[in-house]
């Protein structure tokens, strides 16, 4: 899948720059937005599923914006990579901070995509006003 593709497939109320790298990485892969959204939020092996210098960066922005324990995939990735990944963070070259590692999209109940039409006439008030009414206090 292509990145413009990917991109057209995140849900219309967010974006793909604020999608999560994990999540972007696993659609570039061929997953729809929310089955790569729920597969990020499982304790499994997933760091053979990046490439090496995708998964480098998610780390070094897991370990500088500190939401490692909240990212269950994190913790079957070997300790190689998280040094490699902290070593990136402390080189004098890094001119800005990493790419911020949020917590995921929760999907709503109603769906995303879906425009809802509505009738203006839906949100009149059809009871007489009290105020009006001249037997009100």
């Amino acid at each position: 899948m292509t990145e413009l593709d990917a991109a057209y497939a995140v849900p219309n109320s967010l974006s793909w720059g604020g999608t999560r790298a994990d999540v972007r990485e696993l659609m570039l892969g061929g997953l729809s937005f929310w089955v790569a959204v729920e597969t990020v939020g499982k304790a499994q092996v997933l760091h053979n599923k990046f490439s090496l210098l995708a998964l480098i960066r998610m780390l070094g922005s897991a370990i500088y914006w500190e939401p490692l324990d909240s990212t269950p995939w994190m913790r079957y990735v070997p300790l190689n990579y998280f040094k490699a990944a902290f070593d990136r963070i402390q080189e004098a070259s890094l001119s800005r901070p990493p790419e911020h590692w949020d917590p995921l999209p929760i999907r709503s109940a109603a769906n995303d995509d879906d425009f809802m039409a509505y009738d203006p006439k839906d949100f009149e008030d059809s009871e007489p006003d009290d105020d009006d009414d001249e037997a009100y206090p």
